[in-house]
């Protein structure tokens, strides 16, 4: 479990390193003083069929501990610039239904964090996002005693569930 104000410090640290090293990077939102972190890129199928994937970081009051929510759209095969595409997303945008998507979005060996995939409304967008539950959040992260909790956390994910196409310098200096 970590603070509020450590939660900050940690996604600030993580959106500086993103800046330097990612091509998709984590970017700071703030919405009435408070804060938390978003990534947009895309992912592709075993078809090579292109979605736009919604990833938010956010801290739970409740449980003090990071929450990670994730949305992956459907635009068809048209080709859209980027600003229309961000457009639709809002507008018309299918999210995918998890089951749709577990296929090429998981990784296959684990299956951990599966288990508590669940879906509400996001806390900042109002809109419904798919999340991991914090509720074995605190659990699962016992044992990484890293300089950066979030950033912990979000490689834990990483090798189990998701792939982040990421710099291992991204991760030197804070795990």
């Amino acid at each position: 479990m970590i603070s509020e104000q450590k939660f900050i410090e940690d996604i600030q640290q993580i959106c500086g390193f993103s800046l330097k090293l990612c091509k998709n990077p984590w970017i700071i939102k703030n919405l009435n003083n408070k804060k938390w972190m978003e990534m947009n890129d895309f992912v592709c199928d075993v078809s090579g069929k292109k979605y736009k994937r919604c990833s938010s970081i956010c801290y739970s009051e409740v449980y003090s501990v990071p929450v990670f929510w994730f949305n992956i759209y459907n635009f068809g095969k048209f080709n859209y610039s980027k600003l229309k595409l961000i457009f639709l997303l809002f507008l018309n945008g299918k999210l995918i239904p998890l089951e749709d998507f577990k296929n090429f979005t998981f990784r296959k060996e684990t299956n951990e964090f599966l288990e508590f995939i669940s879906q509400g409304e996001h806390p900042f967008l109002g809109i419904a996002f798919y999340n991991i539950h914090p509720c074995k959040t605190a659990e699962l992260m016992q044992n990484f005693k890293g300089k950066n909790y979030v950033l912990c956390f979000l490689s834990l994910l990483n090798a189990t569930i998701f792939y982040f196409d990421w710099p291992l310098e991204f991760f030197k200096n804070a795990c």
